[in-house]
């Protein structure tokens, strides 16, 4: 996953959360000072050539997101950071028991989102024990993250756990961090986090057009395969939705859960055949799933055809779509709630 790591304020009241923004700060400021500049990588002679060629390819696919996907130029991923772990921070999403509406904390920069992060898996872990300590109950799920943004606050860099998954994703990658510096809702982490997955996967798109065409068949066959993941999550949620909605005591409602999550592993298993078994999602489907694990999925996707909607009407313009995009969020409150109800009208 990609996330934002909120950095504000340590002025705050509460021991619990002055030592949540504490860490916050502490494993910002440690990645900021272990950064190295990748044009000096590339020139040192320690850096191996297997190293060099990867450095090479990042700073390509840096200014081919400045130079053709109009995204913001600056130092952001210009410098590098190897990490001895296989996320940079762990992510917790929260929800009712009953409900796939996930709980968001607000901060001073940023606004409200739908998750926390922690740089340690472990003080993750204890945040999530410690919400069903308390009366009501939730449903809780943790997930690592290969990336964050600030915003363009700092000059983000690249991360040993963004290149380790490949070229293309890594591209993917950069592509939807910078699109969170062209257009950010400090409300919003569904709007936020799907119109930069969509800003991604079409910039991915034409990158391999200009570069591998023969690269742009396996990422579509890729594309293909994860949006029918995400669509199966989708009508499996809308399902939960509708039974949770129904007048019924908790003891049903829970019996009603547990009936539909078993369903759900069957679904998958039906739609791995569609893809000649497929098992890139076994181990997402391996855990103890729960409607945390489905807000997740949807703050990332629900929105994404939406977006494409915009991108067609732009001809995937990139630049264009920005424009229009911006110049709605500037007009409209409560954007994400109505503009698929709009007719896509590109603004040039």
């Amino acid at each position: 996953m990609i996330l934002i790591i909120i950095l504000v304020t340590l002025i705050l009241s509460s021991c619990s959360t002055f030592s949540y923004y504490k860490q916050s700060v502490q494993g910002h400021l440690s990645l900021m000072s272990a950064r190295q500049p990748i044009a000096e990588l590339i020139a040192s002679k320690e850096t191996t050539e297997e190293k060099k060629q990867l450095f090479e390819r990042i700073l390509e696919i840096r200014e081919y997101a400045t130079q053709q996907l109009g995204l913001p130029e600056n130092d952001s991923y210009t410098s590098y950071v190897e990490l001895d772990r296989d996320y940079v921070v762990w992510n917790v999403i929260v929800t009712p028991e009953y409900s796939l509406s996930p709980k968001t904390w607000c901060f001073p920069v940023a606004g409200c989102v739908a998750y926390r992060g922690y740089y340690a898996n472990k003080d993750a872990e204890n945040f999530a024990a410690s919400l069903n300590e308390q009366e009501q109950q939730y449903d809780v799920a943790i997930a690592g993250a290969s990336a964050y943004s600030t915003l363009g606050w700092f000059d983000d860099p690249v991360l040993s756990t963004m290149s380790d998954r490949g070229e293309i994703l890594l591209a993917e990658t950069i592509f939807h961090e910078l699109a969170h510096q062209v257009l950010y809702l400090k409300k919003d982490s569904a709007f936020n986090e799907a119109f930069a997955t969509a800003v991604s996967i079409a910039g991915v798109r034409q990158w391999l057009g200009d570069s591998d065409p023969k690269k742009l068949d396996t990422y579509n066959e890729y594309l293909s395969r994860r949006l029918g993941f995400y669509q199966l999550i989708d009508d499996f949620s809308g399902e939960l939705k509708k039974a949770y909605a129904q007048d019924t005591t908790p003891a049903q409602k829970l019996s009603v859960k547990n009936e539909l999550f078993k369903n759900l592993q069957v679904q998958y298993q039906n739609r791995k055949q569609d893809w000649n078994g497929f098992n890139g999602y076994d181990k997402w489907f391996a855990q103890d799933l729960n409607n945390a694990h489905l807000a997740m999925i949807s703050t990332y996707w629900k929105q994404v055809p939406v977006f494409d909607r915009w991108l067609v009407a732009c001809k995937y313009h990139l630049p264009d779509f920005y424009q229009t995009v911006q110049k709605l969020a500037h007009k409209k409150q409560q954007l994400s709630n109505i503009l698929e109800t709009i007719t896509p009208e590109c603004k040039s």
